[in-house]
């Protein structure tokens, strides 16, 4: 971020807040940074102290934000020092209430009220992924106003050297939407179909990994691009349906999965031949699609979210709690590029609710092995 989260007032009312509670517990002589011995001294919920605790030890003002309990768990923990501890002084009570009130006059005054304030700290990560809470709330919304979502996207990409010239690399893509179903039965949904690569079977579609698809009907917009426009289908888990793509590129160097419906979970697999290396630093970043014009992704629209990654080999490559035909799938995308399992390694980037409608884009420059 180029300018700073929270006002200066939000900031210096939750330092003084923090410096408040830390003198109010060490007054009655507990450690701060202790919350076990402050809930045997005061008596109060154990989760309550655990919060008070992660509030004042956080590095950043943000982060302790993250864990300011609301106003009347904070009465709550004020008065047990004022009940329990003889050697509190009123001046620490007070001051400790003066501070939670100040620091409500703050961010009524610079953002609004508390459900706000989570939703801006939403972008700090403090150890998970960027905005979780968010994409949820957008998951659940978006799939109303849409009228579809989808239980999985998932994508797997191969890389590999050309046989006929090593420093060029190969890619075969399977992409896919697994039980992606309706909310309401007028509800209207479009896929693009790729132009700048060859089927990786006889289509672009992949027929054999479809399921229960409904009728599909190529259009051509006005630009020339072609898109599945999907046909009707009942709505719920009854209609429910699957439909997958695949493809091979060459010479590319950047891939990317498009986020084109509400979807519970996002899956890529990024499978690399041995021969090929890594870059440092190499990682799915999310960009925001809401003010593409079709010509790339710029700093400007990229998201303040990371996929977790895990590295695979061997059989972890064929496993997938996420998605029961995994095995199935390599196992035709490894015969239909003749490639062989046990010559690549990779990563899995996984993501809950990936934003929509948004794209994860892997860059990577490989170098060609020794």
């Amino acid at each position: 971020m180029t300018a700073q989260l929270l006002h200066e007032e939000v900031r210096f009312a939750a330092e003084a807040l923090r410096a408040a509670l830390k003198g109010l517990i060490e007054d009655a002589g507990c450690n701060a940074l202790k919350p076990q011995a402050v809930h045997r001294h005061i008596g109060v919920d154990r989760v309550l102290c655990w919060k008070v605790s992660r509030l004042i030890k956080a590095a950043r003002v943000e982060e302790a934000l993250l864990q300011l309990p609301g106003d009347e768990a904070l009465s709550i923990f004020i008065t047990a020092f004022e009940r329990t501890s003889t050697s509190t002084s009123p001046g620490r009570i007070d001051g400790a209430r003066a501070a939670v009130a100040g620091l409500n006059r703050a961010i009524a005054k610079h953002v609004g009220d508390r459900r706000t304030l989570l939703l801006m700290l939403d972008s700090v990560p403090g150890g998970q992924d960027g905005l979780a809470q968010s994409r949820k709330l957008l998951f659940r919304g978006a799939s109303g106003v849409w009228g579809i979502q989808a239980r999985e996207r998932l994508q797997v990409l191969m890389l590999a050297p050309n046989a006929e010239n090593p420093k060029v690399v190969d890619a075969a893509v399977a992409a896919g939407w697994v039980d992606v179903m309706r909310m309401r039965p007028d509800a209207r949904w479009r896929l693009p179909l790729p132009d700048d690569g060859a089927p990786l079977a006889g289509d672009m579609l992949v027929s054999q990994f479809c399921q229960d698809t409904p009728q599909l009907t190529r259009e051509t917009a006005a630009d020339g691009a072609t898109h599945l426009e999907i046909g009707p289908s009942a709505t719920g888990r009854v209609g429910a349906f699957s439909i997958f793509m695949g493809m091979r590129q060459s010479g590319r160097r950047e891939f990317g999965i498009d986020v084109l419906a509400p979807t519970e979970h996002l899956n890529c697999d990024i499978l690399v031949h041995r021969e090929l290396r890594l870059p440092q630093g190499a990682g799915l970043r999310f960009y925001s699609a809401a003010f593409s014009t079709g010509t790339g992704c710029t700093d400007f629209d990229r998201m303040p979210i990371e996929a977790k990654a895990q590295a695979l080999d061997g059989e972890a490559v064929f496993q997938n709690k996420h998605y029961a035909r995994q095995r199935e799938l390599l196992e035709f995308m490894f015969e239909r590029t003749g490639w062989k399992a046990q010559d690549f390694v990779g990563l899995r980037y996984e993501l809950d609710h990936p934003p929509f409608p948004s794209v994860g884009v892997f860059s990577a420059p490989f170098e060609i092995g020794e």
